[in-house]
């Protein structure tokens, strides 16, 4: 692909992946919080599962993120934090405006939101990604097919098909925005009815959080709903020609509903394992996997499409401009051994803070996608 090419000033933010088992202390997460804030990182974010579609149980013991959020919250006063991302129909979107406008108030305004299809919506039903899966690693595929399922049937769901849940999402961003911003709102949709619905306090933010939504390889659908209906978009995608189509449709939508997309939000994610030296393939597979809660067949086969990024600072660092080089302007670290199943690494937090992060805030990219 040939892309023309136009200088950007603008600095790159970082977050953090926080996610930490559901028996993790909040004192232990609150030491994580304030070291990250302490760092310089612009966010912290937590995901949102019943059950996750990793293939180990190990990880299926996950906070509820929203009552974790609003509790680690009060610890500190500068950092951003939001969930990465909140499913659709997971929460009603009336509820979920609620919550979302109350954790903004009483944080002063640093909440942003991330929403996606999730489980059967995304993995499981993403043909791209689940071929890659299969052609490396049969026993994860049909570990994929059954977790990202059974996280809704278990809890009494309708498995929907992606054109479903995508109509359900544009509905919920619309209700959302409209609780944030109007003194009532009604919404009279296919999935959502909602009648003179009020939200108070609203939100400090202006306009409400930013919200962003989850692509993975998807390259026009999701993009559109993100400049349309969102405020930007966030991937796991590491295929640079994937994220540059992604970026490119989001880009000349946002110009044909009127938004700029210097704007909006364009979040990578940066799985990475960081070491002080560096290791062969097979042992960053080793660490990549333990830390994540699979087994290395299981973990061989996400690797390619969405990580990780393995090596020393300088690798790392590599890579997060990289990222910004093809146009994202907000890269979110998932650092194993800090945003795993097992522990939080404090030392190891403080070692990517210190080395990597102050390179990556500074870089401005050299370049961006332009027609």
């Amino acid at each position: 692909m040939t892309i023309k090419m136009q200088e950007s000033n603008h600095p790159t933010k970082v977050g953090i992946a926080l996610i930490g088992r559901g028996d993790i202390s909040i004192p232990e997460l609150r030491d994580a919080w304030q070291l990250s804030e302490s760092l310089g990182f612009d966010s912290i974010h937590m995901y949102d599962h019943l059950k996750s579609d990793i293939p180990s149980d190990e990880f299926l013991n996950m906070p509820e993120p929203f009552i974790t959020l609003a509790a680690l919250s009060l610890f500190t006063n500068r950092i951003k934090f939001g969930t990465m991302v909140s499913p659709v129909r997971r929460r009603h979107p009336t509820l979920a405006g609620k919550m979302i406008a109350q954790l903004d108030y009483i944080s002063n305004g640093r909440y942003m939101h991330g929403m996606g299809l999730s489980g059967p919506g995304t993995w499981a039903n993403v043909p791209e990604l689940m071929k890659h899966i299969e052609s490396v690693s049969p026993e994860a595929a049909e570990a994929v097919r059954k977790k990202s399922v059974k996280e809704w049937t278990a809890a009494g769901y309708d498995i929907l098909k992606p054109k479903q849940l995508i109509e359900m999402l544009k509905e919920e961003i619309t209700i959302l925005k409209g609780m944030w911003t109007q003194k009532q709102f009604s919404h009279d949709g296919k999935w959502y009815q909602v009648q003179d619905i009020t939200c108070e306090p609203k939100p400090v933010q202006s306009g409400g959080p930013k919200v962003f939504v989850g692509a993975q390889t998807g390259k026009v659908v999701m993009p559109k709903v993100a400049a349309e209906y969102a405020d930007g978009l966030s991937t796991h995608n590491h295929v640079d020609e994937d994220c540059i189509a992604m970026l490119t449709n989001m880009k000349k939508h946002a110009e044909k509903v009127g938004r700029n997309f210097d704007d909006l939000i364009r979040i990578r994610h940066l799985w990475c394992v960081l070491t002080d030296e560096r290791l062969s393939d097979e042992k960053y597979k080793e660490i990549g996997a333990r830390e994540s809660g699979m087994s290395v067949t299981d973990w061989d086969g996400y690797i390619d499409l969405i990580g990780p990024r393995c090596g020393v600072s300088e690798d790392i660092v590599e890579h997060a401009k990289r990222a910004v080089d093809i146009g994202f302007n907000y890269v979110v670290v998932k650092l194993m051994g800090v945003a795993s199943c097992h522990n939080i690494d404090l030392k190891l937090l403080e070692k990517f803070g210190k080395e990597c992060l102050p390179e990556i805030k500074n870089y401005k990219a050299k370049s961006l996608p332009s027609e």
